[in-house]
């Protein structure tokens, strides 16, 4: 009974070792910025209109400046590596960031509904973003 239990044990610590790195960083356990929910499969909500999302960086998100009319989507710098999107496709603009997670690439954006933002919505979203890099300890990258 004794060898059985230290099988079981074995295979069990042996599996988690094996099959844990493959999971990736575990972006759940981020620490959300002021006023919004905890982040659940890499979304926090602030409210009806704003949003907090954090996707893998790959080839379909690359930061481009400038504007791109067959999808829509249009990027300008704001500085320090972040970056003021329109995407007209969905509705939506935002502020959004390059940054590293545990070896991995992440975009971050703060996305808001409608096709442009006010001045004080494009603070507020600078402000999220420098909040939430602060709080988990990234900076934003180039992308």
């Amino acid at each position: 009974m004794k060898n059985i239990n230290k099988i079981i044990i074995s295979i069990a610590l042996f599996s988690f070792l094996l099959f844990t790195p493959l999971n990736g960083a575990d972006i759940n356990s981020l620490k959300s910025p002021t006023g919004f929910s905890d982040i659940t499969d890499g979304l926090s909500i602030y409210d009806l209109h704003t949003k907090l999302s954090i996707d893998k960086y790959n080839d379909t998100s690359n930061i481009t400046i400038g504007s791109n009319s067959t999808s829509g989507y249009n990027v300008s710098s704001i500085g320090d590596n972040m970056y003021y999107y329109i995407d007209n496709k969905s509705n939506t603009t935002g502020v959004e960031e390059k940054v590293k997670i545990d070896g991995e690439d992440y975009l971050v954006c703060i996305i808001k509904e409608g096709n442009q933002l006010s001045n004080e919505d494009k603070s507020f979203c600078i402000k999220t973003l420098k909040e939430f890099n602060n709080l988990n300890n990234l900076k934003p990258l180039n992308p």
